[in-house]
């Protein structure tokens, strides 16, 4: 019989030597005699590059300081990256300016309210988001924001001029054609939002808040900041648009897109009687006498020329109770029938609104124009 093998046993201490002295042969050539100078020197080497490679080892092991961060959105910008030019609008909310970005001509908001409170600061974010995904001919379209401290911006689509600045600044006359054109274009980009999963309410649409482009068509802008508006209004006491507001929005009841229709009707008025709503009345007493009743809406003057049913739309618009105000599809059917009898009557499509002016009629009302990123009589382009 075989005689069973005897267990292992553990290596003889010469032999771990030798497996030593062959990897530091690997590392610096012949390995020197134990003890000698050489031999310190080269231990002490072989320490220090293992030294260098443990602290690269924790170094990579450290978390980087974004670690557990949410990402960066891809709205987001530095900026660093715009060249800010002149200045074309002011408002109750914000700055606007021409800007170079990406080698592309912008429109830059700057908000006045640069500090805010971490749950404002999270519905910022969270408009930003919103406004990001939202596309229609209609609305301006929304480039990007930056949220770093002192300078808070929205970055815009730049566009030719503002519906205040024709109006009211340029005094350009406008076919009646051309006008209702303009208030379905509006009518379209405020039904959109009214649609959107979580529905965008305006809340300060006029005629500083719709752009027109090079062609002359209408982008609503200026939507979406309902949150920026109400902490600013809080640290500059400063009003938003008290003319173009819906009297719930003034009394601070609740409201719904029946709020956009009232303002809807008050830019009715504004297109149709070429002039601004409650002219020469304070915006106090505008304020006060929306809540307590006891203002008069604004009335259009006997010789308008526009549709009568765009008239009769108008007063509906301006209705007291919400209830009794029609919903942006309507408006919409009232647009296109009153473009339809215009296409029978060429005569009168073409026909200019030539608007009543006087030096009043020039200035907007106290806080009333540009309240919020439109530009008014600061120069009336983007926002």
């Amino acid at each position: 019989d075989e005689e069973p093998a005897p267990p292992p046993s553990a290596a003889p201490p010469s032999l771990a030597g030798r497996k030593l002295s062959l990897d530091l042969s690997r590392i610096g050539g012949p390995t020197p005699p134990d003890g000698s100078p050489a031999m310190a020197r080269l231990t002490t080497n072989t320490q220090a590059k293992l030294k260098l490679n443990l602290a690269e080892l924790n170094t990579k092991a450290q978390p980087s300081p974004n670690a557990g961060s949410e990402p960066r959105p891809a709205w987001e910008f530095d900026y660093s990256e715009i060249s800010l030019g002149s200045r074309i609008g002011a408002g109750a909310f914000g700055e606007v300016y021409e800007a170079s970005w990406r080698r592309s001509r912008i429109a830059v908001k700057r908000l006045l309210c640069q500090k805010l409170t971490e749950s404002a600061r999270r519905e910022f974010m969270a408009e930003m988001e919103l406004m990001s995904n939202l596309r229609h001919p209609h609305i301006v379209r929304f480039l990007g924001a930056c949220l770093e401290p002192l300078h808070m911006s929205i970055l815009f689509e730049l566009c030719a001029t503002s519906l205040y600045d024709v109006l009211h600044v340029k005094r350009q006359s406008l076919t009646i054609k051309y006008s209702i054109q303009v208030l379905k274009q509006v009518a379209l980009g405020i039904f959109y939002l009214h649609q959107c999963k979580l529905p965008v309410l305006h809340l300060d649409l006029k005629s500083a808040n719709v752009l027109l482009d090079e062609h002359g068509v209408a982008k609503v802008c200026d939507f979406g900041l309902s949150h920026i508006k109400k902490e600013t209004a809080v640290i500059t006491a400063r009003m938003g648009s008290p003319q173009w507001s819906a009297p719930e929005i003034l009394r601070g009841k609740p409201h719904d897109e029946s709020a956009d229709t009232y303002s809807f009707g008050i830019l009715l008025y504004e297109i149709m009687s070429c002039e601004l709503p409650y002219r020469g009345v304070d915006t106090f007493q505008v304020v006060i006498g929306v809540i307590t009743k006891m203002l008069a809406r604004p009335e259009l003057p006997a010789e308008c020329a526009f549709p009568q049913q765009l008239q009769e739309l108008m007063r509906l618009c301006i209705s007291e109770e919400p209830d009794d105000r029609p919903r942006l599809d309507r408006i919409l059917d009232v647009a296109d029938e009153a473009l339809e009898q215009l296409a029978l009557r060429p005569q009168l499509s073409g026909a200019s609104l030539l608007p009543h002016f006087s030096p009043a009629a020039q200035r907007p009302p106290d806080g009333g124009s540009g309240g919020g990123s439109g530009g008014g009589s600061g120069g009336g382009r983007p926002l």
